[in-house]
């Protein structure tokens, strides 16, 4: 109720004097012709349109202010969501930097921790078995074998063991044989988590320390699968991520 009286109270107030000009000129005992009351009357209608039109001008003025502060607290809102989103994107740039700093010092004291008293052009059976001990040194392995290829017979031939077991004769196989063998062929790492029961007897001289997870690690040349690796760990490493880097410090040295 006080807002409708305090929108129309103008209206009101013209509509009071309005009352007592006319009762002002009844009360003269004046006769006044009738074409001044109609001139007086036009000029209160003029004065009240006039009233009319500024309070719509007013009216508008603030209904518009309104629009442009909603437009305003809109883009103040947007603008701070956008700040926000904004500010989480650089935290996230910043931490992947901070990752792939901290994962690119990682790698460099990996691969010097592995390829320590390896030398180039020495036998390649040599190197592996180096890099095999290294990898025992460097990862929480459970157990390992190295492979090299012998093209002479056409077959992936143990050159070294880490943690098996000297009772347990570790076979030679060829490309495409067993999961190995496989790998051999696809020129592609496999991880193994379901481990088969029946893996360690058939596939594998990885022993009876029956590790969580077996990494078959390929290493390429021209195309072509050299040698081998046939690590088991208990938990996951980060073996896959730094190999691409250890195939090509091993290439390097062939």
């Amino acid at each position: 109720m006080r807002i409708f009286l305090f929108k129309y109270l103008h209206f009101f107030i013209a509509g009071i004097l309005l009352v007592f000009a006319l009762a002002k000129f009844l009360s003269i005992n004046i006769s006044l012709p009738n074409h001044f009351f109609v001139i007086e009357f036009l000029s209160y209608l003029f004065i009240l349109f006039l009233i009319v039109h500024l309070d719509k001008t007013y009216y508008k003025k603030i209904e518009r202010e309104k629009q442009l502060q909603d437009e305003i607290e809109s883009i103040k809102r947007t603008s701070e969501s956008r700040e926000s989103q904004l500010l989480m994107r650089i935290m996230k740039l910043e931490s992947r930097e901070r990752e792939a700093i901290l994962f690119s010092t990682h790698k460099k004291k990996t691969l010097h921790h592995l390829f320590i008293d390896t030398q180039k052009n020495q036998d390649i059976n040599k190197n592996i078995s180096i890099i095999l001990k290294n990898f025992s040194k460097t990862y929480e392995i459970v157990s390992g074998i190295a492979y090299a290829y012998n093209k002479n017979n056409n077959l992936f031939v143990p050159c070294s063991t880490f943690a098996i077991d000297k009772e347990i004769e570790i076979l030679p196989f060829k490309t495409g044989e067993g999961l190995c063998g496989q790998c051999a062929t696809d020129k592609k790492i496999s991880t193994i988590t379901d481990i088969p029961t029946d893996y360690f007897e058939v596939s594998s001289g990885l022993g009876t320390n029956l590790p969580n997870i077996i990494y078959i690690l390929p290493v390429i040349k021209d195309n072509q699968t050299i040698a081998m690796f046939e690590i088991g760990s208990f938990k996951e490493i980060d073996i896959e991520k730094i190999w691409p880097d250890i195939n090509a410090r091993i290439t390097e040295l062939c």
